[in-house]
């Protein structure tokens, strides 16, 4: 029975071992699932709001040590409780090609980190340009995207629990006076 445990410990601990080293943290210096408060912004990042377009709050930075053809960082965090759920970051080319060569470039640094990318074969039938690493919840998605002179490369780290939770906290009533406002008499209408 020994010998069974031994042996069956041999073939798993690989593996949990290999998992231990991709799991996905975060991105520039940021975690997923980090809390960031407006009033307490990490000050080595540059942070500032960009958006709260549809419930999102967004803010973009400038990370200590950026990727260079990535020139435009944001990071995405769910409205009430003020969790990162995404980290983007994107560049810009002016032909196809060598955006492509710049998502190949990214693949081979992050097969490194993180171990093989995922086999997508819904992409393989369509002309995009998508690798992604990860497991259900936490993932890292590369694509190029865009037309004639225009390419976007585009990484993100996402999680997807805290994105359905910024989802459910978008959906809640907005508070006001420290109180929830849940119907139209209760909303501050003196501004319409």
């Amino acid at each position: 029975m020994r010998a069974v445990a031994l042996y069956f410990l041999l073939l798993v601990f690989p593996f949990a071992v290999l998992a231990e080293n991709e799991k996905i943290e975060g991105g520039f210096g940021i975690d997923l699932g980090q809390k960031i408060e407006e009033k307490n912004l990490p000050q080595d990042l540059a942070m500032a709001r960009l958006d709260e377009n549809n419930d999102e709050v967004i803010y973009s930075f400038t990370p200590q040590h950026p990727y260079e053809p990535l020139s435009e960082y944001r990071v995405y965090v769910t409205p009430r409780s003020g969790r990162v759920y995404r980290i983007e970051a994107e560049g810009y080319f002016r032909k196809r090609e060598s955006c492509v060569e710049e998502l190949e470039l990214l693949e081979d640094i992050l097969t490194r980190k993180y171990g093989k990318k995922n086999h997508d074969a819904g992409v393989r039938f369509t002309d995009l340009d998508v690798i992604n690493f990860g497991g259900k919840n936490r993932k890292i998605i590369v694509k190029c995207s865009g037309y004639f002179t225009k390419h976007k490369l585009k990484l993100s780290y996402v999680d997807r629990n805290l994105m359905k939770d910024a989802k459910q906290e978008a959906k809640k009533p907005h508070k006001r006076d420290g109180r929830e406002a849940d119907n139209a008499e209760e909303r501050d209408a003196r501004g319409l």
